[in-house]
């Protein structure tokens, strides 16, 4: 009996182990979320859409747009600072660019409620520290920058992001066959056309794959857009 379930087990260990994995899944993900549904339809009388008419209330359009217009500028961000990281410390002589490497990853484990903490610290447009040098350097009335705006919180969020971009492709860069751009070379194509014919299409998918995590994780984040966006002027 026992050398029959050892061998079924063998035989079937996979689909055990995706069985298993999917049960997980469910339990852990699929049902909280279909309960919650499920909920949303309740109040103490019974069926209702009630919540839904509040979710189109104006001010949650407003919210979803905000979200979308901060998403967007600060991945944009991030692939304007990862790609060209990601491009220097893979195929590039920089010196020291492993040390370089590790400084530009240091955003990834701060949290940006402390990044805003410190930019606020900086370019609050009454206090601020590089507000405060710049009126007093030509004499300004008014402060040469905002943070308490849509801009300063795309401009913490790119900060904090960019190394989901640096790292896809970083990777992908390290992964790839470096024959193609020397051949590319020896024909006599210069750096602009190997970047633009070899590299940059071979890396464009972990270019998406990075700026959708940069994405997401700029729509799901609270503490930097609350503190900054609560005091908006």
């Amino acid at each position: 009996m026992s050398h029959r379930f050892y061998r079924f087990l063998g035989e079937h260990s996979q689909k055990i182990v995706v069985g298993i994995v999917l049960c997980l899944l469910f339990i852990f993900s699929v049902f909280p979320l279909l309960l919650l549904l499920f909920q949303s339809f309740q109040s103490p009388t019974g069926f209702t859409l009630a919540h839904y008419q509040e979710l189109a209330k104006e001010a949650n359009w407003k919210a979803v747009w905000n979200t979308l217009l901060m998403g967007l500028g600060s991945t944009t961000m991030a692939i304007v600072l990862g790609v060209p990281l990601g491009w220097l410390f893979t195929r590039t002589d920089l010196p020291g660019k492993n040390y370089f490497k590790t400084i530009f990853m240091l955003p990834f484990i701060i949290p940006p409620y402390v990044g805003a903490i410190a930019w606020i610290q900086l370019l609050n447009p009454n206090v601020g520290y590089i507000n405060s040098a710049l009126k007093s350097a030509f004499n300004l009335k008014e402060p040469v920058f905002n943070i308490y705006s849509l801009p300063g919180i795309i401009w913490v969020l790119g900060l904090f992001f960019y190394p989901f971009v640096m790292m896809a492709v970083t990777t992908s860069l390290q992964n790839m066959d470096t024959s193609l751009e020397e051949m590319a070379r020896m024909t006599g194509a210069n750096t602009w056309k190997v970047l633009k014919d070899i590299t940059f299409p071979l890396i464009l998918p972990s270019i998406i794959s990075g700026a959708f995590l940069a994405l997401v994780a700029a729509a799901a984040v609270y503490g930097a857009p609350a503190l900054i966006g609560n005091n908006e002027v």
